[in-house]
């Protein structure tokens, strides 16, 4: 199911320049590297960001598997559009390649930048409008391996609703066009 605990750190903004559209302004919020060498991090809790914010743990869900950001204590953007960094380390019960069909699914407000491993795995621009996050926007098919893998879930907000849930899933052998859940471990500390 969903990925309960993670470890979150933000909140960052490039200034927006002048005639840039919000969704201009997503793209390069998430294109944007707050962190030198991201996507290769791997932060403990405690650490402090570029931003002087502490990365912190959160486990549990604000809503049905989900984390609700306006919440968090993270360091003032003097933006509206802002970005937030997401941490956790998975580790399946066996080895997927990308043939086997799995999908990264998640519901996110606004837009997001996944990675797994040290790999781009997806982009996904999400201005809602002020609407509710939406469940299940299924993403590319990936590979993982047996063992533990680093997951970054970098949230674009854009005002309003801010939040996002994850899982990865897998076909289902016994209803054609279905997915489950892969079984897995998680942590919030670098494995």
């Amino acid at each position: 199911g969903w990925l309960k605990s993670w470890l979150f750190q933000g909140a960052y903004c490039i200034a927006q320049q002048s005639g840039w559209s919000n969704e201009m302004w997503e793209a390069y919020n998430l294109a944007e590297p707050f962190f030198a060498g991201e996507p290769n991090i791997a932060p403990v809790p405690g650490n402090v960001g570029p931003n002087g914010g502490k990365w912190f743990i959160k486990t549990g869900a604000d809503w049905g598997g989900g984390f609700e950001f306006n919440s968090f204590p993270f360091v003032a953007s003097p933006f509206n559009q802002r970005v937030a960094y997401a941490v956790v380390w998975v580790k399946p019960d066996q080895a997927y390649s990308e043939l086997d069909g799995i999908q990264i699914w998640v519901a996110h407000d606004d837009g997001c930048k996944i990675y797994v491993g040290d790999s781009w795995a997806a982009t996904r621009p999400g201005f809602s409008g002020g609407e509710a996050v939406s469940y299940d926007d299924s993403l590319t098919a990936l590979s993982l391996s047996a063992g533990w893998t680093r997951v970054i879930f970098k949230s674009n907000d854009m005002g309003g609703g801010w939040g996002f849930s994850m899982r990865f899933e897998k076909p289902d052998p016994n209803n054609i066009g279905g997915y489950i859940p892969i079984p897995m471990e998680y942590s919030v500390v670098p494995m």
